[in-house]
């Protein structure tokens, strides 16, 4: 008796669920529209995520451009440049110069690990022994 009480219930479930595919079906029939509208949705999250993405990767670019860019001004700063001279040197404005003159305290970024490798003058201008 259990097995046929088992094997009903699972015939009902079986025709449950042709019954549930089958209203879905004319459900669609009825609103095609609808079908395609939810592709547009799915497509338009799909671009947001996809977007999104991109733009953590121009914030990522952003951010090491002004790095390179302040430690190029703290080199030229280290050459007894003032902020005046620099900001005509470069064509910025003296406030992104300032800015990224913060930029560069605010990380920690010293002159030492950002110049180029070539030789230096001594601080005290050469003379020596």
């Amino acid at each position: 008796m259990t097995t046929t009480t088992g094997t009903a219930l699972k015939s009902r479930q079986r025709a449950r669920e042709q019954r549930l595919t089958k209203a879905r079906e004319r459900r669609q029939r009825l609103d095609p529209d609808r079908m395609a509208r939810d592709q547009r949705i799915d497509e338009a999250t799909v671009d947001i995520e996809e977007a999104r993405e991109s733009l953590g990767d121009a914030r990522a670019a952003v951010e090491a451009a002004e790095l390179a860019l302040a430690a190029a001004i703290e080199r030229l700063l280290a050459e007894k440049l003032t902020m005046a001279e620099v900001a005509n040197l470069t064509a910025l404005d003296r406030i992104t110069v300032r800015r990224l003159r913060k930029l560069t305290r605010a990380t920690g970024t010293s002159v030492a690990t950002t110049q180029p490798d070539h030789p230096r003058l001594p601080v005290d201008g050469g003379a020596g022994a």
